[in-house]
């Protein structure tokens, strides 16, 4: 079976701050797989020893000050610290569709995102102002912003695009229908905006991860993220250590694949990805192949057959082309890029061509001087063979096409401005860096499992659930009981209209891990429709306590309030729904019973007019 349209299925229900791709993986089972040994693989602790990058300063102060005005290290930023780059005076507003209205604001007390539901008539239902309080993103294609939340860090609906300086929906935010601000902001995504992260306690495989009230300990990406932790390189150099092995990395003198793994960490998305057992995203070191922390999916280049490319495909670009592979492993990305400087506009030009330069000085170019000169290029060798293609999946930006084509393809853009991007067909998916990295089959087949397991849970691969099933199956021969496999074999089961199996199968995630998400959802999901209130409830005033901002949690109380006669204590759960998304009818109409229950006759006219005009829409 060949594999479809791609990125990372998971991310569809979630989204990836900066790049929300929708990705479908198929992939071929396996045929009759021996069943092999059982093992238990459990956290593997990776050590610490960071020092942030003010340690590196008094030796390498220099390289330290360039390294300042890096998009790399102006990554994340408080909103009220981050240089404003942002219109917070002019066309401020923004309507995606008609019925809903953006709107940014910046006072003394903070930045607020709003948005406002409209009536068919222009009149506003509601307006819900969130705070934003972290800006992610230098600036230089544009900026997302997260609210912190209970322990959570959400996704805003508004970024700033700077090429077009204007506020718009974030990437991956739908116009008719979106998670608003309750899009999660997944660790993968924050590992690679954020230097260091404050988590409570031991980071987990769960999508929601809970963080400290001050959550970065590093707010850009710095020195150790590319060089690996300071602390014994620090002391080596103080205490004068002779003899003593320096710890610290030098990604210019690792062997191919691990030096562009320092890269390719947060610039390789690939077309799905999963944890390793025992990993999680922070274990990564430089020096580390990718393989050793996660077992990455890759196919084709990201750029499709008409000319629109995927925001973060620059890895399977740059691979795909005769330069890298006749380099054989010498070409990388610090080959055209300085980790440390960027080049001013000015000097861009004549800096990339002398990296060109560096491989090509004897054979040249081709072109008669005066068609080199010519517009586009005008004289420069990527902007003729590395063209900017409109990026399919962010709204508004371009990117590089990194696959150094000897005669470039200009995109073929669509009414709405994009470029289109179509899957290669004939393109199976393979393992990045297998070759070099080799993962053993049952845990490349959990991997695949679990990719599709999201897809069949996302309610877009019914066709998949045998294979996906048999997958997992050969996977749990070695690891019976993985909470991961769990649950996704769980929803299978489900599919398969095996609903007791399905059960079973979450309640034994719960006795490994009585905190996991998906079936503290799932098990409240099931007892609810199967009208067992109370053991719902157990379960859904757990996920309460680990999610309190999810609006739809505090509904479905309320209604299981509402039936046990406790009308109270429903107003007030169905109130918190309200709050925290006053966008559903469906809210509306419960605050609407429980008023008229309770004889609030003023509240409930009030609600009675918002539920009109939303459901006039």
């Amino acid at each position: 079976m060949r594999m479809w349209n791609a990125k990372n299925a998971f991310l569809a229900i979630v989204g990836l701050l900066g790049a929300g791709l929708f990705v479908v993986v198929i992939m071929r089972g396996p045929s009759a797989p021996p069943v092999p040994k059982k093992v238990s693989v459990d956290r593997v602790s990776r050590p610490g020893g960071y020092l942030g990058s003010a340690a590196c300063r008094e030796c390498h102060s220099a390289i330290y000050q360039t390294y300042q005005q890096h998009p790399m290290a102006q990554s994340m930023a408080p909103v009220g610290t981050a240089p404003e780059i942002e219109d917070y005076r002019n066309g401020t507003e923004f309507q995606r569709p008609k019925s809903r209205r953006y709107r940014v604001e910046r006072t003394a007390e903070g930045v607020f995102h709003h948005e406002s539901g409209l009536s068919i008539g222009g009149e506003t239902i509601y307006d819900q102002k969130v705070p934003v309080h972290f800006a992610v993103g230098s600036g230089r294609r544009g900026r997302s912003y997260l609210s912190q939340q209970d322990g959570t860090l959400l996704v805003s609906a508004i970024s700033w695009y700077s090429a077009e300086k204007r506020w718009d929906l974030s990437p991956g935010y739908k116009p008719a229908k979106h998670q608003r601000f309750e899009r999660v902001a997944t660790a993968r995504c924050l590992e690679c905006h954020a230097g260091r992260i404050a988590y409570q306690g031991t980071p987990t495989t769960d999508l929601v991860q809970q963080y400290e009230a001050a959550p970065f300990v590093e707010f850009g990406i710095g020195c150790e993220r590319c060089h690996g932790p300071g602390e014994s390189h620090v002391a080596r150099h103080r205490d004068e250590r002779g003899g003593v092995t320096d710890p610290i990395v030098n990604p210019a003198k690792l062997k191919p694949f691990r030096r562009d793994a320092v890269c390719n960490q947060c610039h390789l998305q690939g077309a799905g990805h999963q944890l390793r057992v025992g990993r999680r995203y922070h274990d990564f070191r430089p020096g580390d192949h990718l393989g050793e922390n996660w077992t990455l999916f890759v196919m084709g280049t990201g750029v499709g057959q008409g000319g629109g490319t995927t925001a973060i495909s620059h890895v399977e670009q740059m691979q795909s082309s005769a330069c890298y592979r006749e380099s054989e492993g010498k070409l990388g990305c610090a080959s055209c890029h300085d980790p440390h400087s960027v080049p001013e506009e000015s000097q861009r030009r004549e800096h990339f061509n002398g990296r060109c330069a560096s491989c090509h000085a004897q054979t040249g170019c081709s072109l008669p001087l005066s068609e080199r000169q010519a517009a586009p290029s005008q004289g420069s060798c990527i902007d003729c063979h590395m063209p900017r293609l409109s990026a399919a999946d962010v709204p508004h930006t371009v990117q590089t096409d990194h696959r150094l084509l000897r005669t470039p393809q200009l995109p073929v853009v669509t009414p709405d401005g994009n470029a289109p991007v179509e899957p290669d067909a004939a393109v199976e998916p393979r393992v990045f860096d297998a070759h070099v990295a080799p993962i053993a089959e049952w845990e490349v087949q959990r991997a695949k499992g679990l990719m599709l397991a999201e897809v069949i849970q996302a309610g877009g691969g019914k066709p998949l659930v045998d294979q996906a099933e048999q997958l997992l199956n050969a996977a749990r021969a070695v690891r019976a009981d993985d909470v991961e496999m769990l649950d996704a074999l769980a929803f299978i089961r489900l599919n398969q209209g095996e609903t007791v199996a399905a059960v079973e199968h979450w309640q034994r995630a719960l006795e490994l891990d009585s905190q996991r998400q998906g079936p503290l959802d799932a098990l409240a999901t099931y007892f609810q429709s199967q009208g067992n209130d109370a053991e719902a409830a157990k379960y859904l005033q757990r996920l309460i306590k680990i999610l309190p901002w999810r609006a739809d949690l505090h509904f479905r109380y309320s209604q299981i309030l509402e039936r046990q006669g406790k009308t109270k204590h429903a107003l007030e759960a169905a109130q918190i729904a309200y709050r925290r998304d006053p966008s559903r009818p469906a809210v509306c109409r419960l605050l609407l019973r429980l008023h008229n229950t309770l004889g609030n006759s003023l509240e409930a006219d009030t609600i009675r007019r918002k539920l009109r005009q939303l459901e006039g829409r």
